[in-house]
């Protein structure tokens, strides 16, 4: 889920326990810091705090430009495909129209390079990595 800035301090009064002072503080420091904390917090009371520190790993990977581990895979025959065709493939659009608006708004990735041609034909090699938007990622695996 993803909080706006300017609505995170309700966030906080309403889902957690916090006392005010200790938001008011979280608040007035560097604000990427107040989200995790935030989600620190909503994992303490509803789930399993052990698992947190995995994922800020893996936000603070993606937030950096890396590309994070342990990603799915998707095994692939052809030896290139059309991008458009690729995304469907990826179950990243359900049509060549959606792939073509998808590419054109700068929302694809392939090994971290933007990818803006809607005709590029890839080559399908293993270790390839599709990204689309900013944390959803996709690794293909030649079969």
């Amino acid at each position: 889920m993803k909080i706006p800035d300017n609505v995170l301090r309700q966030y906080f009064d309403l889902a957690t326990d916090l006392p005010k002072e200790d938001i008011e503080s979280i608040m007035s420091g560097d604000i990427r810091e107040a989200h995790i904390l935030f989600a620190k917090e909503l994992l303490k009371m509803y789930d399993n705090e052990d698992d947190f520190e995995k994922a800020r790993d893996r936000y603070m990977q993606v937030a950096k430009g890396s590309i994070p581990e342990g990603i799915e895979e998707v095994c692939i025959s052809e030896d290139e495909m059309n991008i458009c065709q690729l995304l469907i493939k990826l179950n990243y659009a359900n049509s060549k129209g959606e792939a073509k608006r998808k590419i054109q708004g700068n929302g694809i990735r392939i090994n971290s390079n933007l990818e803006n041609d809607i005709n590029r034909i890839v080559k399908i090699e293993g270790g390839l990595v599709v990204q689309f938007g900013k944390n959803k990622f996709k690794k293909i695996v030649k079969g």
